[in-house]
C-alpha cells in the first residue's frame, strides 16, 4: 500500500510526501518541503488514521 499527500505548513507553504507500508507493517516515507529539503518519515497505521513522525514533526495523523 502506498500514499501520496501534501501538507499545508504553518508558514503557508506546502510539503509533499510519499509513504508506503513495508512488509513489517510499518510506514516508511519521505516528506519534501518547499525549499527542497527531504525529511525521512516513519510511522504506523491504525484502524482509521496514519501516524507519521520525523524531522520537526512530532506527530501528524491523517
Amino acid at each position: 500500500m502506498e500514499w501520496e499527500f501534501e501538507i499545508l505548513m504553518e508558514d503557508g507553504t506546502y510539503a509533499y510526501g510519499r509513504a508506503y507500508l513495508n512488509q513489517d507493517g510499518n510506514i516508511i516515507g519521505t516528506l519534501r518541503e518547499g525549499d527542497g529539503d527531504h525529511v525521512q518519515l516513519y510511522g504506523y497505521p491504525s484502524d482509521e488514521t496514519i501516524s507519521l513522525y520525523g524531522g520537526n514533526v512530532s506527530q501528524s495523523s491523517y
